[in-house]
């Protein structure tokens, strides 16, 4: 069972191909103005920012250095971390229970290094929290607005679970990890809060979402195209954009790289946040994402720096689950022009 609660972003009509849409969140007495200033600065109401991206990957840092310019974002890069740069000493033992002579585990082994880096820059700098892209990532032009609204939700959920004279985060301070650019996600099985933003444009339509409710009852807000859910998430896969914090990041270092984890990084943190690892870790997200994967026209074998695809197969430039792409509206943005276009 579900109990949803609505949370109205805006009245415009969804999906006009030539207008900027009026996304705002509703009023809350637990989202201050200080809250929502923080929600909107340069690192979204994070410490900071991070992008991991191989620094030969030269066409997804123009594009991300771009968009991030465009939506007044401040990121700092992490290098994405190769099998080859790992000492084999330095390979968590359970990786070979496994074929590490396999190019795909070990282009996994690499992937999990790089977050593992990030989690310890958060640790040694001291960074209360993180928002953390990979570096083909895509957001809508009105971001701001986006996360402004999630975090309103995000707070409503944990209204229960903090002190709200001491909370701090715009996006409240009782959880580990915000799963905010997913392929999947949804909150546990049994009975569960769900916050609805409703009437918002920013939503992909059904039957164009590459991103998937991951859970047996699917509520009909699931499959409006006017309405994203915020929840307590039990399941998420494909680490394209999350959020963590100091505490999780360390819980991430105790619970996956003490442990040994030989899991491909999403798949161990879904196991964090579904309780299968200790220590207790608690997660929210949103479905759809707000964070998704930008393609290049041309070549699929561009695509991933984990998986070999075809270099014979070719298709048009497109993002996974955004409407009002940043990247694909740069250059009207960049003529002035007052209006974005949708996918």
């Amino acid at each position: 069972m579900m109990h949803l609660r609505s949370c109205v972003m805006s009245s415009k009509e969804a999906y006009e191909a030539d207008f900027i849409p009026n996304v705002r969140p509703a009023s809350s007495s637990w989202l201050t103005n200080t809250h929502s200033e923080n929600a909107r600065n340069r690192t979204l109401g994070f410490g900071k920012v991070f992008a991991i991206g191989f620094p030969g990957r030269k066409d997804r840092r123009d594009t991300l250095v771009l968009a991030s310019s465009l939506t007044d974002i401040d990121i700092e890069w992490s290098d994405a971390v190769s099998f080859n740069d790992i000492p084999t000493k330095g390979i968590h033992k359970n990786w070979y229970q496994k074929d590490v002579n396999n190019s795909g585990t070990r282009a996994l082994i690499g992937s999990q290094r790089a977050h593992f880096n990030v989690m310890q820059k958060m640790i040694e700098q001291h960074i209360s929290t993180a928002l953390i892209l990979e570096d083909d990532q895509d957001w809508e032009y009105h971001i701001k607005d986006q996360v402004e609204a999630v975090a309103q939700a995000f707070r409503s959920l944990q209204e229960d679970l903090v002190d709200k004279t001491t909370n701090k985060s715009p996006y409240g301070d009782g959880w580990d990890m915000l799963w905010l650019g997913h392929c999947r996600a949804a909150p546990h099985n049994d009975e569960e809060n769900i916050v609805i933003l409703g009437n918002d444009p920013t939503v992909p339509p059904i039957d164009e979402r590459h991103s998937s409710w991951y859970q047996q009852h699917v509520p009909p807000e699931v499959i409006s195209n006017t309405t994203r859910l915020a929840f307590e998430l039990h399941k998420g896969m494909c680490t394209f954009g999350y959020g963590v914090t100091l505490k999780g990041a360390q819980k991430v270092l105790a619970g996956l790289a003490l442990a040994g984890s030989n899991r491909p990084f999403d798949t161990a943190m879904n196991d964090m946040c579904r309780g299968a690892i200790n220590p207790p870790f608690r997660c929210y997200g949103v479905c759809p994402p707000i964070f998704s994967t930008h393609r290049f026209a041309g070549s699929e074998a561009k695509d991933s720096d984990i998986s070999t695809w075809s270099a014979a197969k070719e298709h048009v430039e497109y993002t996974f689950d955004i409407v009002y792409s940043v990247i694909q509206n740069a250059a009207r943005l960049l003529q002035g022009l007052k209006t974005v276009k949708s996918q």
